[in-house]
């Protein structure tokens, strides 16, 4: 049967396309703006994912110096207490007494940073709290103290040179002695037999530096590039078979940046190095 096209017939087609065209455009501006939301939804997911990795790695770096310390204080221990039993027979008390007020001040180091570590997370205030006044020649004074009797065992010297002024510097000072600590350890580990380790104390207008040399086998310009870098592994070796994990360095870094520091190190082929601390200081008495 033949088919007769009606005007009437056309409009009712258009106004159909129309309709849908209209659907369509509804449901892609609905597609739209769902897409724009999902996309805002998987940035917000990244941030967050990227925020639990920071708070990851902060906790992992956590644990790592946690074991660093602690191993550095059972090093000391073991080597102190190889010291007395070599003077049991040895008449002199006094000494005695200090190498056991020496374990004793050790063992109580090792449960002070366990109980950190233990610890809940400290809030923003409670961080901005631990950020007090503290003298800079105390906390040099009991850096070097500590290591007075473990450098016999390499039968090496330690001087401290420091000015007569009390120099107060603000920050934390638990961080600042576990970064001293580090680089007494690091220059007595690479120290020659008989040879001395200096620590030094100097301040200038507002600046405060600290100074710790050895006279070890030095660095070239290779191995200095790869200082402050975890588990960086330089090409000395330390001159009494002790460990190196790579990660003393690193730890100091993160330790004086906490307090706002900066710290680096001068250094060239046999002729030893010297790592400094710059701090910001707050008053001079």
């Amino acid at each position: 049967m033949k088919q007769f096209y009606h005007p009437q017939n056309r409009n009712l087609s258009d106004q159909a396309s129309l309709n849908l065209g209209g659907r369509t455009q509804k449901s892609l501006s609905h597609v739209v703006k769902e897409n724009q939301e999902l996309h805002k939804q998987i940035k917000l997911i990244a941030e967050a994912n990227r925020h639990l990795l920071r708070e990851q790695l902060a906790r992992d770096d956590g644990s790592k110096l946690l074991i660093h310390d602690l191993k550095s204080s059972v090093t000391a221990i073991y080597g102190l207490a190889n010291h007395l039993e070599r003077k049991l027979h040895c008449e002199n008390e006094e000494q005695k007494i200090q190498i056991l007020q020496l374990i004793q001040s050790s063992s109580l180091k090792m449960q002070n940073l366990i109980e950190d570590q233990l610890a809940p997370l400290p809030t923003l205030d409670q961080l901005k709290g631990q950020s007090q006044q503290f003298d800079v020649k105390e906390a040099l004074s009991y850096s070097t103290e500590h290591f007075k009797h473990h450098l016999q065992f390499k039968n090496l010297s330690l001087t401290l040179k420091m000015p007569k002024e009390k120099i107060m510097v603000q920050g934390c000072q638990h961080y600042f002695v576990r970064a001293i600590n580090n680089l007494i350890s690091n220059a007595v580990k690479f120290s020659p037999m008989g040879s001395k380790v200096e620590v030094g104390l100097s301040h200038k207008n507002d600046s405060v530096l600290v100074s710790v040399t050895d006279h070890g086998p030095g660095l070239d310009g290779e191995d200095q590039k790869k200082l402050f870098k975890k588990f960086s592994k330089l090409t000395p070796k330390p001159t009494g078979k002790e460990s190196s994990n790579g990660l003393g360095l690193y730890f100091v870094k993160q330790l004086i940046e906490k307090i706002h520091g900066k710290v680096w190190c001068e250094s060239k082929p046999g002729k030893g190095s010297s790592f400094f601390i710059w701090l910001l200081c707050d008053q001079v008495v």
